[in-house]
């Protein structure tokens, strides 16, 4: 017994001195393009005000009260911050942009005052350009009694201030004159032209009016027998008949005043080169017991 004591205390060591040192299995690679991030906890804090920097023409207290509705209360983490930032800086440009500042531009960043700090404050820096008037109007494309006609459904005048609905209304106004005469294909591009030193705008509405069309089909979905009388009734137009976007419109809200319905919604699909289908869908409301 004492013999295979020895024998196994010289054999043992020789065989560990052959196969060398145990190493540990080598990590794997990293992922390509893959940097592991610091595990840090990221606050999360609340937005105490908006600061509003650049203003010179705007008075900054309707823009304070429009920022203030934005701002949710609570404490919010990076990412929620981020977003209120960028709706803050959407919300505060088109504003501007109505107010007659087209060129305007914001940016918006988040100032924290101390490491400690629970609250950051939003910093919004306006850069508000030249007010736009509206200079000379004019409707191109189509006939001079279809001109005459189109630039008085016009809502702009030559000097008011130019923001950024008026240049929606105008163009819709442009393509409801012509589509109460059938052209429910019109398509209307609006051509600015700036001068007087930044300024005026002249705007120029390009017309392609488009065949006359008529009325291919109305199918109406989602409302009873009782309903659909209702609506076929108010419609006026009748399939067959020349389109007439005014009425349609008109026709609409008048269903929407009876208070037979809870929504309503249209749309309009081209059938072939002259023709169109009106698709009304509603819900109607539950009868009251």
């Amino acid at each position: 017994m004492r013999s295979l004591s020895l024998t196994l205390l010289c054999v043992v060591p020789c065989l560990v001195a052959r196969a060398g040192p145990v190493r540990a299995a080598p990590a794997p690679p990293p992922r390509a393009g893959f940097t592991p991030a610091p595990h840090r906890a990221t606050p999360r804090l609340h937005i105490r005000r908006v600061a509003l920097r650049g203003l010179h023409q705007v008075p900054a207290r309707d823009l304070q009260r429009m920022a203030k509705k934005i701002v949710p209360r609570g404490r919010l983490s990076a990412t929620e911050r981020a977003r209120v930032a960028r709706r803050l800086q959407l919300r505060l440009r088109d504003r501007l942009q109505d107010l007659g500042f087209l060129a305007a531009r914001v940016s918006v960043r988040e100032r924290r005052p101390g490491p400690n700090t629970s609250f950051v404050i939003f910093v919004a820096t306006v850069t508000e350009g030249h007010r736009l008037r509206v200079g000379a109007l004019d409707v191109t494309g189509v006939s001079p009694a279809d001109r005459l006609r189109a630039l008085h459904r016009l809502p702009l005048r030559s000097g008011q201030i130019l923001g950024a609905g008026d240049l929606r209304q105008g163009r819709t106004a442009v393509a409801t004159a012509f589509a109460d005469r059938g052209h429910a294909f019109v398509r209307v591009q609006l051509k600015p032209r700036i001068h007087g030193g930044g300024h005026l705008v002249d705007l120029t509405f390009f017309v392609r009016p488009g065949p006359v069309a008529r009325i291919a089909a109305i199918r109406i979905r989602g409302a009873s027998p009782t309903g659909r009388l209702l609506i076929r009734r108010a419609l006026i137009l009748r399939p067959g008949d020349r389109y007439h976007r005014s009425r349609l419109q008109g026709a609409i809200e008048r269903l929407r005043r009876t208070g037979a319905f809870e929504h309503i919604r249209w749309s309009e699909a081209r059938v072939g080169r002259n023709r169109v289908a009106l698709d009304v869908q509603v819900t109607e409301r539950p009868l009251s017991r």
